[in-house]
C-alpha cells in the first residue's frame, strides 16, 4: 500500500521560510539603504538560511510536486521513499509511534548503517546503536497522508503476515 505527502502545517510553514529568506534576501540585496558597512551584507545570512532549509526539504517538495508515494508498506518490506531505505519484516523487531514519527527497531540495526550517506548521520546512528537508547531508525509520518493509528494496525497485519 502506498501513501502520498500530506502538507502538515510543519512541512507548509517550512516551504514558506524557504520563499520569506529568500524574499528578504533579494530585498537586501537590491535595497539603497543596505549599501553601505556589513548592513550590504546581510543578504548572504538569509541565502544561507533558504539554502540550508531546501537542503533539508527538498526530497519533500520534490515528491509533493511530482505526486509520488513517499511511504510503500506490503508483506516484504516497509519502503522510506524519502531516505531510499527498504526495512524488511525479518529485520524489524518492534514498530513504534511517537510524537508524529514511526521508529523501527532492528534486531541486526548495523547491518542498515549503509543505508546513511551522510558520514556525519552514520556516526551519530553509530553511537545511538552502542548506547542503546533509541534506535536511529525512523520515518517522519507527519508528512505521510494516513491516519498513525491506522498506519500501525496495517503494519501489525503486515507483520503477523510476513511472520507466517
Amino acid at each position: 500500500m502506498e501513501f502520498k505527502i500530506r502538507y502538515s502545517n510543519t512541512l507548509v510553514m517550512n516551504i514558506f521560510a524557504i520563499i520569506v529568506a529568500i524574499f528578504f534576501a533579494i530585498m537586501n540585496f537590491i535595497s539603497p539603504i543596505a549599501k553601505h558597512g556589513l548592513s550590504h551584507y546581510l543578504y548572504i545570512g538569509w541565502l544561507l538560511i533558504a539554502i540550508a532549509r531546501f537542503l533539508i526539504y527538498r526530497k519533500y517538495i520534490y515528491f509533493g510536486v511530482k505526486n509520488k508515494a513517499v511511504l510503500t508498506v506490503d508483506e516484504i518490506c516497509i519502503y522510506d521513499m524519502i531516505k531510499n531505505t527498504k526495512y524488511y519484516w525479518s529485520d524489524i523487531k518492534e514498530v513504534y509511534e511517537k510524537n508524529a514519527y514511526l521508529y523501527i527497531t532492528l534486531y541486526n540495526p548495523v547491518e542498515y548503517l549503509n543505508n546513511f550517506h551522510s558520514p556525519i548521520k552514520k556516526y551519530f546512528a553509530k553511537r545511538r546503536i552502542n548506547s542503546k537508547k533509541r534506535t536511529p531508525y525512523y520515518i517522519n509520518i507527519d508528512v505521510v497522508n494516513v491516519n498513525p493509528n491506522v498506519l500501525l494496525e496495517l503494519l501489525d497485519d503486515y507483520s503477523i503476515e510476513a511472520a507466517q
